[in-house]
């Protein structure tokens, strides 16, 4: 009996890939090899006392080509089920909870710090960040393009349009839109 009739390559390169994550990062990346999926050009980055857990008691999660998982400094939590659509961006210098089965459109950006810009004699590229920790609930839809600012709290069921910046509180069930992302239209009996 053949192992790659049961086991695809593109399984094994994961999965050896996953190992060579935990071997470099250890204790600050938490993953179960089996159950998350990086395809290629996926970048993870964790620098400065940053970690990343990938949640594995339920579905697996899936990262497509092109996205950039970021913690340098800050903690990224993200539940099972959750997908990536590719180009995807998750940069963490305080803390990201994502829930589970949230799914990201392409080149989603999440942020949890913004980059200090007041006029003074520093320089903007050397004043620092302003942190606030992000929250993502679980059954979330976030569309193509969309960026989620530091101290942005969606709640879970929600869908936040392509092309709109979630600030602020984001209700569960509706609809989300717009920059900033105000409630479009009721999720609630849309069938």
């Amino acid at each position: 009996m053949k192992l790659t009739k049961y086991v695809s390559p593109r399984f094994l390169f994961a999965l050896i890939r996953n190992i060579c994550l935990k071997a470099r990062y250890g204790r600050a990346i938490k993953i179960n090899i089996f159950k998350v999926y990086f395809e290629s050009n996926v970048k993870v980055s964790i620098s400065a006392g940053g970690s990343v857990e990938i949640a594995s008691d339920g579905d697996r999660v899936y990262f497509t080509r092109g996205t950039d998982i970021v913690a340098s400094g800050g903690a990224i939590r993200i539940g099972s089920g959750t997908f990536f659509n590719k180009g995807c961006t998750i940069v963490s210098h305080s803390r990201i909870d994502i829930g589970e089965d949230v799914m990201f459109g392409p080149n989603c950006a999440v942020y949890d710090s913004d980059h200090k810009c007041e006029i003074q004699p520093t320089r903007f590229r050397h004043q620092g960040y302003v942190m606030r920790s992000v929250h993502i609930g679980s059954n979330v839809w976030v569309g193509q393009n969309s960026v989620i600012t530091k101290g942005a709290i969606l709640n879970d069921s929600l869908v936040l349009a392509a092309n709109s910046v979630a600030r602020g509180t984001l209700e569960s069930g509706w609809l989300h839109g717009g920059s900033p992302a105000k409630p479009i239209k009721s999720l609630l009996g849309s069938y």
